[in-house]
C-alpha cells in the first residue's frame, strides 16, 4: 500500500504559487509536472519521483508522459518499463487516478510511445522494487555483465569479469 505526505506548502506539490486555494486545489490535482512525494511500501521501502506531465482524461482518468531525450525503446520495453509502471502505481495510490495510458515522447524525434498496464504488470513492478530493496539491505549487488562492462573502470576487481576469464578456453 501507498500512502502520500501532506504538501509542506500551501503552494502545493510543484510549488506553483497560486494565491487562491481553488486554483491550487485544480493545479495539485492535475499539474503538469508531478512529483510522487513519497511512496511507502511495505517492508519500510520508500520511493520518490516526478512524472514530467499528467494530463486529465476526464472524471479520475489520466494519462501520464515521460519525455526522453534518447533513441526510442523497442515496443517490447515500453511494455514492461519499470519506470511508467512505477508512475502507474503512484497515480492510483496516492493520487485515487486512473492511468489508462502511459506515454515516452521522444524529444529527438516527436515519436510518441503509447502503453497500459494491468494489474498483474503493476504486481511485478512492486514485486521487482521490493526485491531490489531486500537484495540492498542484504547488501547483494550481484553483477550485470553487458556491453557497458566494456569501459568499466571496476574491470579489473569484478568478480563478473573474473569468472568471464576463467571459463574462457586457452
Amino acid at each position: 500500500m501507498i500512502t502520500r505526505k501532506k504538501p509542506t506548502s500551501r503552494t502545493g506539490w510543484n510549488n506553483c504559487g497560486h494565491s487562491t486555494r481553488r486554483r491550487w486545489r485544480l493545479r495539485r490535482k492535475y499539474s503538469s509536472k508531478k512529483r510522487l512525494s513519497s511512496c511507502h511500501w511495505e517492508n519500510n521501502v520508500t520511493i520518490i519521483g516526478r512524472m514530467d506531465q499528467v494530463n486529465s482524461l476526464g472524471r479520475k482518468d489520466v494519462e501520464i508522459i515521460d519525455y526522453k531525450t534518447g533513441k526510442p525503446k523497442k515496443e517490447v520495453e515500453a511494455k514492461k518499463d519499470l519506470q511508467l509502471s512505477l508512475y502507474a502505481l503512484a497515480a492510483k495510490e496516492i493520487f485515487e487516478w486512473n492511468p489508462v495510458r502511459l506515454v515516452f515522447h521522444y524529444l529527438q524525434n516527436n515519436q510518441i510511445q503509447a502503453t497500459m498496464r494491468d494489474a498483474k504488470q503493476l504486481d511485478e513492478a512492486q514485486r521487482i522494487v521490493q526485491q531490489a530493496a531486500a537484495d540492498i539491505r542484504a547488501r547483494q549487488f550481484p553483477a550485470k555483465p553487458g556491453f557497458i562492462c566494456r569501459s568499466c573502470a571496476y574491470k579489473p576487481i569484478c568478480p563478473a569479469h573474473e569468472e568471464a576469464l576463467s571459463v574462457k578456453p586457452n
